[in-house]
């Protein structure tokens, strides 16, 4: 857990002051930008704690079809 919050805490600030210049063109969707950090965040504390109730075999199989349900959505919206 120690290493999710150390993460967070490395990348949370270099990401806010380089998202500053966008925002001050007006160029930041904060309607993408502030659910995806919601997710982020939640997910970065709910995902240790699963990772730890699923068998290490599961676990990467589990990554894997998560994966493809990212690509196949990929897919799907550019043939749209």
């Amino acid at each position: 857990m120690a290493a999710v919050t150390t993460s967070l805490l490395v990348k949370g600030p270099p990401s806010v002051v380089a998202s500053y210049p966008h925002f001050a063109r007006e160029d930041l969707h904060m309607d993408l930008a502030f659910p995806l950090l919601l997710g982020l965040g939640t997910g970065a504390q709910i995902g240790p704690r699963l990772s730890h109730r699923i068998s290490k075999k599961r676990l990467p199989k589990l990554f894997g079809l998560v994966l493809l349900h990212a690509a196949a959505n990929v897919v799907v919206n550019a043939l749209r």
